[in-house]
Parts: C-alpha cells; sequence; structure tokens
C-alpha cells in the first residue's frame, strides 16, 4: 500500500513486470534455483553478502567448485590437463578458499581417519560422511609401489610394513 495514496496500484504494476514463475501455456513452475553442482547447495538462499549464500568460486569444505584446466609442455607438446577435483564433503581445515592445501591437516585427518575406522572399527560418528569423501579422495590418488612406499600425488610418504 502506497503511504501517500493508499492504494497498490504502482505495487501490482511493478511487482508483477517481472514473472515469478514460467508461463509456458497452462502449465506454471517456479524458477529453478541455482545450485552448486559439487555440494548441491542453493548458491543464494539470502540476500547479497549473507553469510549463507554459497562462497563465489568455493564451497563449503574449501575446495574449488570447477575443476581448474593447466596447460603443460612435457617433451615440446602442449597438454591440456584438467584437474579432479575430491568429492564433497571434505573434512575441514584441509582445503582453503579453493586455492589452498594445507598438508599438516591433510596428514592430521589420515591419521584420524585410520584410528576411528581401522583401529577402533568405527563408522565414523557425526564425521562419517567427511571420512567417506576423504578415504575416496585417498584411495582415487594413492599409488602403492612394490616397496612399500606409497605415493600421494607429488609427495611420498614411507609406509612402514605394520600398516601394510
Amino acid at each position: 500500500v502506497a503511504k501517500e495514496s493508499g492504494k497498490e496500484d504502482f505495487w501490482q504494476k511493478h511487482c508483477h513486470a517481472v514473472p515469478l514463475m514460467k508461463s509456458g501455456g497452462t502449465d506454471l513452475r517456479k524458477r529453478k534455483n541455482n545450485t552448486c553442482r559439487r555440494c548441491k547447495a542453493i548458491m543464494w538462499p539470502g540476500p547479497k553478502g549473507s553469510p549463507e549464500n554459497h562462497k563465489r568460486s568455493y564451497c563449503s569444505d574449501g575446495v574449488r567448485m570447477n575443476p581448474q584446466a593447466t596447460q603443460k609442455t612435457p617433451d615440446g607438446k602442449t597438454v591440456t590437463i584438467t584437474e579432479d577435483l575430491p568429492p564433497w564433503p571434505q573434512p575441514s581445515g584441509i582445503f582453503e578458499n579453493g586455492t589452498k592445501f594445507h598438508p599438516t591437516s591433510f596428514l592430521r585427518t589420515v591419521a584420524q581417519l585410520y584410528s576411528q575406522m581401522v583401529m577402533h572399527l568405527s563408522t565414523g560418528g557425526e564425521y562419517a560422511m567427511e571420512y567417506l569423501a576423504f578415504a575416496q579422495m585417498l584411495h582415487k590418488r594413492t599409488i602403492v609401489v612394490a616397496d612399500g612406499e606409497i605415493v600421494e600425488g607429488e609427495c611420498s610418504i614411507v609406509c612402514p610394513p605394520f600398516v601394510r
């Protein structure tokens, strides 16, 4: 209701200028919310600048939303390599803002995962989803060499025989 005139004409005219529903014949459907392809969260549930909104380029676990493609030139040939993102949700503290990786948090999480899932035969409790996603990332990126050395990406970890 307008202050001066007390009528709703102004608001009726301007609110109906932009349809909130798709008009395709008689089938009226709401517009689809934008969702993140990685974590499936609604991108902007709150107003602009709201802390409940999804970050612009990374998810709540700190991992980048979209894979990054880099070009490398080994042996004189240019090769485009597309990064393989880990599954959602990763434990907190390992990745930050989609650009940083914290190796101490990574190794601490490996120890926690091993303690919970292997030593105590637990399902992970409240961290079950994070541990499952972290274990999938470890499984996908770990290479075991015959002499017991575990290679994770570009760093290697020497594994004692009792852990194998």
